[in-house]
């Protein structure tokens, strides 16, 4: 049976250790057709990962997601169910990951602008001085040091560093704050950060931005130029060789490592069709109506999501 990342399966037999027989969650009317079993799949892994385990539950939909070396656990198949999303009920947050200077950044730039009532976007927060016309929520939250490392300690930042003797961070509360609003809140993160907001309360929608190939990214941004540093403007630089082999080379880790957290995949090539394409996914997901989520997000606000869907719930 064909199948690709992200295809939801409903598993009917997983009698055999080797192979499952399965068929396609969006067409009741398929057929079912053999597919590796998670141990098959963990074997394969192996010898990449060094890890491998074994399910034993009975029949359940899955999405698939490749089990690659470099992942912290074995995701070769994720258990989901139907999450009916109302019109009342908060977005997602949209979680845009993907190499440097491949564009995340535009993209989420032109996404705000297209449509302020929409989108917003998690201020960050940081313990330096305000400078000029800097404004507290709109560019920066300003914190002490003291609330900062408070915040480090009870977990409320995503990720932080430190940059010429002062913090900066992306909070857990500030994701939320934009949310509450009914907006979609756009972040963007190192993708070994979505394990913090892989949560009921979030429900993040992992978009992962690649680049194309280093002969296009030749044509595209050559001339193309980049600020290296947020807080020093003057630190601009044009690509060079060796930056387009970097961004490949790091797409493709992050990809290994955590392509399984990512639901959509999009190429930017041109950041005019990659912005059109990424606007229109998100206006689907934004849309009331039945999402499959992971079961770890269950929750019995859900339970009614089931019972919307009497022919899926024999199989939770």
């Amino acid at each position: 049976m064909a199948f690709k990342r992200g295809d939801v399966l409903q598993i009917v037999n997983m009698d055999d250790d080797t192979w499952w027989q399965a068929r396609s969650a969006r067409n009741d009317s398929s057929r079912a057709g053999l597919i590796p079993s998670k141990q098959l799949q963990e074997r394969r892994s192996f010898r990449l990962s060094r890890k491998s385990g074994r399910t034993k539950n009975a029949s359940w939909f899955w999405r698939w997601s490749t089990e690659v070396q470099g992942a912290t656990c074995p995701h070769t198949y994720r258990e989901v169910i139907p999450y009916l999303r109302e019109a009342k009920d908060k977005q997602r947050l949209i979680t845009l990951v993907g190499p440097s200077g491949v564009g995340v950044n535009e993209l989420r730039r032109r996404l705000v602008i297209s449509d302020p009532d929409r989108y917003g976007v998690s201020v960050p927060y940081t313990t330096r001085e305000k400078k000029g016309q800097e404004r507290e929520g709109v560019d920066y939250h300003f914190v002490s040091v003291h609330k900062f490392e408070e915040d480090i300690l009870n977990h409320r930042l995503i990720e932080y560093g430190s940059y010429k003797g002062h913090y900066y961070g992306t909070s857990l509360d500030s994701a939320h704050r934009v949310m509450v609003t009914g907006k979609m809140c756009l972040m963007d993160v190192h993708p070994s950060k979505i394990k913090f907001i892989d949560t009921s309360k979030f429900k993040p929608y992992v978009v992962f931005v690649k680049p194309p190939s280093i002969e296009e990214l030749r044509l595209t941004r050559r001339r193309v130029k980049f600020l290296c540093d947020k807080e020093d403007p003057n630190q601009v630089h044009t690509f060079t060789e060796e930056n387009f082999q970097d961004m490949i080379d790091l797409a493709e880790t992050m990809e290994i490592q955590y392509g399984h957290l990512f639901d959509k995949i999009i190429v930017n090539g041109d950041v005019a069709t990659a912005f059109k394409e990424l606007k229109e996914d998100l206006e689907k997901v934004a849309e009331p109506g039945i999402h499959w989520v992971p079961k770890e997000w269950s929750r019995p606000t859900l339970k009614k999501t089931q019972r919307s869907c009497g022919h899926l719930t024999g199989l939770f």
